[in-house]
């Protein structure tokens, strides 16, 4: 059940704390620390950390409260630290962070690669970033729009090294001219 929405004060344990209490007391669940047997959370250090955490400052009133950390974020953070030493996935990711930096800060770039798509009669789709709070289902889907981009981005990759080819050739011949 919802029971409501309460404006942090400070992004501090004191605070989530404070607006945690303030939301069940809103709610007529004045005696909810008599009541309450557990509490989920993600694991970040303001709800679990030992010295001072959402948890902690819990437990100094509720001693038999169980603390149980979200398993799915768990095991994406295991996912992410398991992908950071693998150098096959890093060039993965670093592939998949400069498609999206260039087509998301480049106006012209991703004009460029439509106008791309539809002499070649494909359809692309915005390169997306790896950030966010479900980390796994942003990598898919940045994965799956890099593949369904796949030829129109090598064509534009290819026309792209080409033209810098011929520039620089250019340049070259004039400098041995002079």
């Amino acid at each position: 059940m919802f029971i409501g929405v309460e404006e942090l004060q400070h992004a501090t344990a004191p605070g989530n704390y404070a607006a945690m209490s303030t939301a069940l007391d809103k709610a007529d669940l004045s005696q909810w620390k008599e009541k309450v047997v557990g509490l989920g959370t993600d694991g970040a250090a303001v709800m679990v950390g030992r010295l001072g955490g959402v948890t902690t400052l819990l437990r100094a009133e509720v001693p038999h409260l169980i603390n149980i950390q979200c398993l799915a974020h768990g095991l994406e953070l295991a996912a992410m630290d398991a992908m950071k030493d693998h150098e096959r996935m890093r060039k993965v990711m670093d592939v998949l962070k400069g498609l999206y930096k260039q087509y998301h800060h480049s106006p012209k770039a991703w004009r460029e690669l439509k106008d791309l798509a539809g002499v070649l009669n494909q359809k692309v789709w915005k390169p997306t970033n790896l950030g966010g709070t479900r980390w796994l289902p942003c990598t898919e889907r940045a994965l799956r729009v890099m593949l369904r981009n796949y030829p129109v981005l090598l064509a534009q990759m290819e026309n792209m090294v080409e033209t810098r080819l011929v520039i620089n050739s250019y340049f070259l011949d004039r400098q041995v001219l002079r």
